[in-house]
């Protein structure tokens, strides 16, 4: 299973977010309300509504995808064209000083770090995700 952990939270007042990534289901991002995790748009306007989407492949690879957002999408630094296959530890920024992510295939910082449980998309805060349908 892939994660996405969310390292600038605190910057915004938040507590520290990580996303589960189910290997079934294609995961978008965005401040729209249709988006599996939804990103505060107070908090976040660089943010396009439906920003990028992240495909589960095979062998339990991630591929990210820019869906044409205004601001773009980062990948350690460099602009993301079209998409990309994800590596561990890669930093993904939504826009620039836009939120970021970094993408894990285990969730490590729970070992080191003790942050709040894993928290599967749709069942997220209702300040950044939408409820439980």
């Amino acid at each position: 299973m892939g994660f996405l952990r969310q390292i600038n939270a605190s910057l915004v007042g938040l507590p520290p977010q990580v996303y589960s990534l189910p290997k079934t289901q294609e995961i978008a991002l965005g401040r729209e309300p249709s988006c599996d995790i939804i990103l505060d748009s107070q908090l976040y306007g660089m943010v396009s509504r439906r920003h990028v989407l992240l495909r589960p492949q095979f062998n339990n690879q991630w591929e990210i995808c820019d869906l044409n957002s205004a601001n773009g999408t980062f990948i350690n630094g460099q602009k993301l064209q079209g998409c990309q296959m994800l590596q561990e530890r890669d930093r993904v920024t939504l826009g620039v000083n836009g939120p970021e992510f970094i993408f894990e295939l285990t969730n490590q910082s729970a070992v080191n770090v003790p942050i709040p449980p894993v928290i599967q998309p749709r069942q997220i805060p209702q300040y950044n995700q939408k409820p439980t349908q």
